[in-house]
C-alpha cells in the first residue's frame, strides 16, 4: 500500500508522528508493504512552534509525475491551514 501523507502549514508534529508510527509499525513489524510518501506545498514545511520538516515531494511533483497510479494508494490530509477559507473562523 503506497501512502502520501500531505503536511499543511502549522500541521501538529504529534499528530503527524502517529501515523509514522503506525504506518511504520505495519511495514517493519508485520511484513506489511507500506511505503509513506510525505508532501506538502513547499519542500520545506513549518509545523507547529516553528518546528520545520522536509517532505519527499512537493505538490507540484506529486501531480506531475503520478508515481502512485495503477497501485491502491491512500491519501491523508494533515494540517488546519489546508482547507480553511479566509471566510472560516477557528
Amino acid at each position: 500500500m503506497n501512502t502520501l501523507l500531505f503536511c499543511a502549514k502549522g500541521f501538529e508534529t504529534i499528530e503527524f508522528s502517529a501515523f509514522i508510527d503506525v504506518l511504520g509499525w505495519a511495514r517493519n513489524d508485520y511484513g506489511y508493504p507500506v511505503d509513506v510518501e510525505t508532501c506538502g506545498f513547499t519542500k520545506q514545511v513549518m509545523s507547529t512552534f516553528n518546528i520545520p520538516i522536509t517532505v519527499d515531494k512537493r505538490k507540484r511533483q506529486f501531480m506531475t509525475q503520478s508515481p502512485l497510479s495503477s497501485k491502491r494508494v491512500s491519501l491523508i490530509f494533515h494540517g488546519r491551514s489546508c482547507f480553511q477559507s479566509s471566510s472560516v473562523q477557528a
